[in-house]
This record gives C-alpha cells, sequence and structure tokens, in this order.
C-alpha cells in the first residue's frame, strides 16, 4: 500500500479501517478545495484507496468534506444523518452541518454509526478509521504500512476504549 512520492501531492489523509470496513486509503486534498466523504452512490463512482468513497449503507451519500489549510487537515459533517465523531464525540447533531474541527494523526474518526434490526443484529456498519495526517514526503515514509498499521490501530483503539 505504497504511492509514489516523486512529487509529492501533499497534504493527505490517511485512513486505516479499525473494523475491517474499507481497505487503508490515502486521500490527497487539493489546493483550495475539499473532498467528499460519503456512500458510494452512482455510476460514476467507486470507492478506491485514493477517494473518500465506501461502500457502506450506514453513511449519506455525502456525509461529510475534509481538506488542508494553513498545514493543518479539517474535517466538517455535511449534515448526515447518522453522524460524524472523531475521537468518540459527534461533531453535530442530526441533520446539522457542524463547525470545522481539526483532525490530528492518531484521532479516531467513525463515519455514521452501527444500524441495528429489531433484534439488535447490526445490519449497517460505521465506518471506523484510524488518522494520519499527511504534510511532506518524511510523513508520508513514517506512515503505518500493511501489518505495521494494523499493531497501530489496535494500540490506538484499545488506548481510546480505556479512556472513555
Amino acid at each position: 500500500m505504497s504511492v509514489s512520492f516523486d512529487q509529492f501531492p501533499g497534504p493527505a489523509l490517511y485512513l486505516y479501517t479499525l473494523n475491517d470496513t474499507f481497505s487503508p486509503k490515502q486521500i490527497s486534498l487539493p489546493p483550495n478545495g475539499h473532498v467528499k466523504i460519503g456512500r458510494d452512490g452512482d455510476l460514476h463512482s467507486a470507492p478506491t484507496k485514493l477517494n473518500g468513497l465506501f461502500d457502506c449503507l450506514s453513511l449519506s451519500r455525502y456525509h461529510a468534506r475534509v481538506w488542508g489549510e494553513a498545514g493543518k487537515i479539517f474535517i466538517k459533517d455535511m449534515g448526515s444523518t447518522n453522524g460524524t465523531f472523531v475521537n468518540g464525540e459527534r461533531l453535530s447533531d442530526q441533520g446539522v452541518r457542524s463547525e470545522p474541527f481539526q483532525l490530528k494523526s492518531y484521532d479516531v474518526v467513525d463515519f455514521a454509526i452501527n444500524l441495528p434490526n429489531r433484534k439488535g443484529i447490526v445490519l449497517y456498519r460505521k465506518v471506523s478509521a484510524l488518522v494520519i495526517c499527511v504534510f511532506s514526503e518524511e510523513d508520508a515514509r513514517a506512515a503505518p504500512r500493511d501489518q505495521q498499521y494494523q499493531e497501530v490501530s489496535s494500540f490506538r483503539a484499545r488506548s481510546f476504549t480505556r479512556s472513555q
């Protein structure tokens, strides 16, 4: 899971799954723009390791957006039904756009919530991710890879759970 950094596009948001709902993502953040986070919703787009789309019915089609600004990475919930959570804190009420929130490396982001059926069995899972903020080639090289990211994700998830 590596990207060529001959010309580093920076900044980028790397997302590593904490609940086996997606493959690791490396999302480049365009200058003066944002990247949509959401559910795969049409024939012209599909989830890839380089975009913010997920094959997950608990997410809204336009769930959130992320962008880089002044050497920082921000996220904003776009009024999603099932919420965006950073380190367990919901960014806004249902249907209400949140204020921008700064993401930091090793934050845990949950897009949506687990949605159970009437018997309490989870039908649709949330997307839970460990965040790595990448601003340079050095950051990209230092980002967890393959087995290493699973160990970091597992450690961070255990630490986060204990602090709740």
